[in-house]
């Protein structure tokens, strides 16, 4: 009863729908950060500015920087890292729900703005390549949760449609909209929120 594949199969179109928007919305971010030659966000905010960008600068490692595997060797990190992921992952179904909600009562715009708004961030980040701001981990951390955006903002599309433009009585369909609802935030947003803190995890258990 977790995983109704019947409840996935009739909204598969709607989560289509979420994916497509953020995959969409990454994409376009993310040509126009590698085509502008954009490595960090400071070049953003210049090319906003009109102002000319900056020249990359070589990153110097530190002599006392940790090396590889000395980071996340003593079981005091180890419990700080798996205590973070699971409070990372809490908050991410948390905020998914109440973004869910907020968005109810303008019928979704501000959950499919926000889904746009994030996927752009990412993709922009991600154009970055290399020599962006944040480490590859970090940024992966970030597109696992732009994962579960898209996947809570598709699974709650049927709810805006049916209450704008359902059929029969309004407390009935968006009853069953908001039962489908918890389903596919059963299915797939809370295993995609797990990811994340086991990201989480795993970033500040490495260091």
């Amino acid at each position: 009863m977790w995983l109704q594949l019947g409840v996935v199969r009739r909204n598969a179109a709607a989560i289509a729908a979420g994916i497509l928007i953020a995959a969409a919305a990454a994409g376009i971010a993310g040509t126009v950060s590698a085509s502008a030659h954009w490595h960090s966000w400071s070049d953003v905010r210049a090319a906003a500015l009109g102002q000319p960008a900056a020249q990359p600068v070589a990153a110097v490692q530190s002599a006392a920087a940790p090396k590889p595997g000395d980071a996340g060797g003593s079981g005091v990190t180890v419990a700080s890292a798996g205590l973070a992921g699971v409070v990372a992952t809490l908050a991410l179904m948390l905020v998914m729900v109440v973004l869910s909600f907020a968005a109810f009562f303008l019928l979704g715009v501000p959950a499919v703005l926000n889904l746009i708004a994030a996927a752009a961030l990412w993709g922009v980040q991600a154009g970055f390549g290399g020599s962006g701001g944040l480490q590859p981990w970090l940024t992966g951390a970030a597109g696992v949760a732009l994962l579960a955006l898209a996947l809570n903002t598709g699974s709650a599309l049927p709810i805006y449609w049916s209450l704008a433009f359902g059929s029969g009585r309004r407390l009935d369909r968006l009853r069953e909209a908001w039962s489908s609802y918890w389903a596919l935030y059963r299915a797939l947003v809370i295993p995609s929120c797990v990811f994340f803190g086991l990201v989480v995890f795993r970033l500040l258990a490495t260091g």
